[in-house]
C-alpha cells in the first residue's frame, strides 16, 4: 500500500435480527445471545436475553476503494455505550498495529451511537460549542484526534421523515432576508401539489417523484433513493415553474430554495466524482464548496422543525448535520493539507459499503436469525479472498460466468416496421407537458451534441420547435 492508501475510516451499523437461539455446530455452543451488555442508566450489566440486532464493524479506505469487515457483535434492544467505546478503540488499536491510519468513525444517529458520542465527548447544540473529535487512542504525537461523522444518507432520510410527517422547517430571519424569500416556512404542501399535477400528465415535471415517496412504507423509509427523489433539485425547479405560471403561491418558493440547498449539501457530502470532490486543484471552486457547507451548517443549526403550535426543540437531525458537516470539513482539510491528497471524495465518509454488505446478507432472509447472519457474513467476508490454486494442473480460467443464460430468451424473427408519424397528427398536449417536452428535447439534443460534436443538431431541433 502507498502511504495515502493506509488512511481509512471505521464504519459501524446495526442490522435487525429475528431473536432466536440456535445450536452452532462450528463452535458446539448455543448461539444467539447478546455479546455486548445492554445499556442501563447507572451501570452496564450482563444480559441473558436474546439478540435482536447484529452490530458490524468495517474499515474502508479514504484514498482508494477498499473495504474489509473486521468484527461483529450481537446486541439487544440497547447497548452499553462504555462497552461499545472500548470495542471501537480496541478495533482501532489493532488496525493501527498493522500500519493502517484510522482517521474517523462513521455511524448513523441511532441511540447506541449517540451514547458512543457522549462517551467520547462528541456533541453539538443549538447555541453552545461543537465537539466532533476525541483524543486518538493510538496517538503517538500530541494533538492527534479521532473524528466522528454522522452518515449523510441517514441524515437525508431523517430530513425527509420530518417533512412527510407534516412538520415544517422555519428558517432564520436573516436567511429569509438574504435570499429574499417570501416566507420563512418550508412545508410538504407544495410538493404534494406538484405530485397531484404530475399525476394528470404523461410528460411529467418531476418524473422521479412519485406519490409513494410522500407516504413511505416501512422499507421505503430505509431507501435513500426515495429520499433523494423528494429532496431533489428537479423538484425545486418544478415548484419554481408552477409558481411562475400561477399554479402555486409565491410562498412555495421558500420550499424550492430549501430543497435546492439540501440537495447541494447532499451532493457535496456524498461526492463520487472529481467535479464535486474537495480539491485544491481549483482553489476558487474549493473555497465556494467550503463556504457553502459552513453556511448550510449555520442556518440548519438555527432553524426550527415543528408542527404549528408545537414548542421549539433542537432535533437530532440538526445535531447530525452539524457533526457530519463539521467533521467532513476538518477531515478534508487535514487530508489535503497535512497528507497531501490531490482530492477527497466525501462519499468515503458514508456507510454505503456497510449498507451494501447488509443488502447482500438480506438476500436469502430479510430478517435472519443470528446463526443465519453469522454464516452469511462469514461466507461473504471470505469470498473476496478465494482464488484458484496456482499450483493446479491447468491454467487459470478468467472467463466471466453467465449465470442467467438458461433464462435468456431467443431473439425474435418478427420484424416491426417503424413508421414516421407526421407532426400534424400528434394529439394536442397541455402547456405543462409542452414545456416538459421542450426541456426533454433540449436535454437530449445537448447530450447528443456533446457526444457527436455536431452543431447541426442544435440548429435542427430549434428550427423544428420554434
Amino acid at each position: 500500500m502507498r502511504p495515502e492508501e493506509k488512511h481509512a475510516v471505521l464504519l459501524l451499523d446495526e442490522m435487525q435480527l429475528t431473536a432466536a437461539l440456535d445450536y452452532d455446530p462450528t463452535t458446539k455452543t448455543v448461539f444467539g445471545q447478546p455479546t455486548i451488555p445492554p445499556g442501563q442508566q447507572t451501570e452496564c450489566v450482563e444480559s441473558t436475553s436474546r439478540a435482536t440486532h447484529a452490530l458490524v464493524f468495517m474499515i474502508a479506505g479514504l484514498s482508494t476503494r477498499w473495504k474489509q469487515t473486521v468484527a461483529y457483535h450481537l446486541t439487544g434492544d440497547s447497548t452499553c455505550p462504555r462497552t461499545l467505546r472500548d470495542v471501537v478503540f480496541a478495533i482501532i488499536t489493532k488496525c493501527e498495529a498493522i500500519g493502517l491510519k484510522i482517521d474517523a468513525v462513521i455511524s448513523d444517529m441511532g441511540p447506541a451511537n449517540q451514547g458512543l458520542w457522549r462517551e467520547c465527548g462528541v456533541f453539538a447544540t443549538k447555541t453552545g460549542q461543537v465537539q466532533v473529535t476525541c483524543d486518538h487512542p493510538c496517538a503517538t504525537v500530541p494533538g492527534r484526534k479521532l473524528n466522528f461523522v454522522a452518515d449523510a444518507p441517514h441524515i437525508l432520510k431523517n430530513i425527509r421523515g420530518h417533512l412527510v410527517r407534516g412538520q415544517s422547517f422555519f428558517l432564520p430571519q436573516d436567511v429569509v432576508e438574504k435570499y429574499r424569500l417570501p416566507t420563512n416556512k418550508v412545508s410538504i404542501a407544495p410538493i404534494k401539489a406538484l405530485v397531484e399535477i404530475d399525476e394528470r400528465l404523461d410528460l411529467k415535471l418531476a418524473p422521479h417523484l412519485k406519490a409513494r415517496h410522500l407516504e413511505p412504507a416501512h422499507y421505503d423509509k430505509m431507501n435513500v433513493g426515495s429520499a433523494v427523489a423528494l429532496l431533489n433539485h428537479a423538484v425545486a425547479s418544478a415548484i419554481r415553474y408552477l409558481v411562475k405560471v400561477g399554479k402555486l403561491p409565491q410562498d412555495a418558493l421558500t420550499t424550492a430554495w430549501f430543497l435546492q440547498q439540501v440537495f447541494k449539501w447532499f451532493s457535496l457530502m456524498t461526492s463520487r466524482a472529481f467535479n464535486t470532490a474537495m480539491s485544491n486543484a481549483v482553489p476558487r471552486k474549493h473555497e465556494d464548496a467550503v463556504d457553502f457547507l459552513n453556511e448550510f451548517k449555520s442556518f440548519f443549526r438555527r432553524l426550527t422543525i415543528k408542527k404549528d403550535g408545537q414548542n421549539d426543540i433542537f432535533k437530532p437531525v440538526q445535531t447530525g448535520v452539524i457533526i457530519a458537516t463539521t467533521s467532513a470539513l476538518q477531515l478534508q482539510e487535514k487530508l489535503l493539507q497535512e497528507h497531501k491528497f490531490r482530492f477527497v471524495l466525501l462519499s468515503r465518509l458514508s456507510q454505503d459499503a456497510l449498507e451494501n454488505l447488509f443488502s447482500t446478507v438480506r438476500l436469502k432472509n430479510p430478517v435472519p436469525r443470528p446463526l443465519e447472519f453469522k454464516l452469511a457474513l462469514r461466507l461473504i467476508t471470505l469470498a473476496q479472498f478465494f482464488r484458484p490454486s496456482r499450483s493446479g494442473n491447468y491454467a487459470i480460467d478468467d472467463s466471466v460466468d453467465l449465470t442467467e443464460f438458461i433464462d435468456s430468451r431467443q431473439p425474435s424473427d418478427v420484424t416491426t416496421e417503424v413508421e414516421d408519424v407526421p407532426i400534424e397528427e400528434l394529439q394536442a398536449i397541455e402547456e405543462d407537458e409542452m414545456n416538459s417536452l421542450v426541456y426533454l428535447t433540449g436535454f437530449t439534443s445537448r447530450g447528443s451534441q456533446q457526444e457527436m460534436c455536431c452543431a447541426n443538431i442544435n440548429c435542427a431541433m430549434h428550427a423544428r420547435l420554434f
